[in-house]
């Protein structure tokens, strides 16, 4: 069993939240380029979401606890870690949660996205 500390807990997505895809069809800044599993057989280039990063890393900062998480699974959002070069502001890496059971509905508890206002 993992015990985190009793802390915030921030969770962030990695899809189109921690990395953007390029759907326009046009072709990005090679320097805002990175490669992810760059000795697989199959490497995936995608683009950082900056904004985002950054607010990781000042989550980090402050002392919570970060999770990053996706549906194409752990792996996949260790390797993002991994590529962004975030392994020391990423706590857990973890498959996006397909349900969750609570007394009490989600937007009870949870903030909404505008409403969240962490820092001073």
């Amino acid at each position: 069993m993992i015990e985190l500390k009793d802390t915030i807990t921030i969770y962030f997505d990695v899809d189109d939240t921690l990395i953007m895809w390029d759907q326009s069809g046009t072709k990005w800044s090679d320097k805002d380029e990175i490669v992810i599993r760059p000795d697989s057989n199959y490497p995936v280039l995608a683009r950082p979401h900056h904004e985002h990063i950054k607010l990781l890393k000042k989550h980090k900062q402050h002392g919570e606890v970060v999770i990053v998480w996706s549906a194409g699974g752990a792996q996949w959002a260790a390797d993002v870690v991994r590529a962004l070069k975030l392994e020391d502001y990423v706590d857990v890496c973890a498959s996006k949660p397909e349900a969750y059971y609570d007394d009490m509905p989600i937007k009870v508890w949870m903030p909404s996205k505008n409403s969240y206002k962490p820092f001073k």
